[in-house]
């Protein structure tokens, strides 16, 4: 019995210490905590959300991305039109090396072509 109830005291102390990570948003563009995509890419974990913000250039973000987190969200900011062009025109915009990745919205090409993207893989 004292087994028992020590067993249910050092679960719920447990589930009391160690809270359930919740997944961060983390913010790109002007005025925002991240300057560049892949700086937010780096710093996010799995779960996480990178949001990214118009920032009135054109293209808006001139990268080379690689998504290398599971489970990573890369959204354009509700309501901006975000543009991401690749460094040179025969690299890649966005590399995605793990799984459970989602990329929504965005405008990405090489110079002259640009298409309107929402990816889930």
């Amino acid at each position: 019995m004292h087994k028992r109830i020590l067993a249910v005291t050092l679960s719920i102390v447990a589930w009391v210490t160690f809270p359930i990570a919740q997944a961060a948003e983390l913010h790109v563009g002007p005025g925002q905590t991240y300057v560049t995509i892949m700086d937010a890419i780096s710093a996010a974990a799995e779960g996480d959300f990178v949001t990214v913000h118009d920032n009135a250039t054109i293209p808006d973000y001139q990268e080379t991305i690689v998504i290398d987190t599971r489970n990573l969200t890369l959204r354009e900011a509700e309501g901006e039109d975000v543009a991401i062009k690749s460094i040179n025109y025969w690299e890649n915009v966005i590399l995605v090396t793990a799984n459970k990745v989602t990329i929504e919205g965005f405008d990405m090409g090489a110079a002259l072509l640009r298409r309107r993207f929402n990816l889930d893989l």
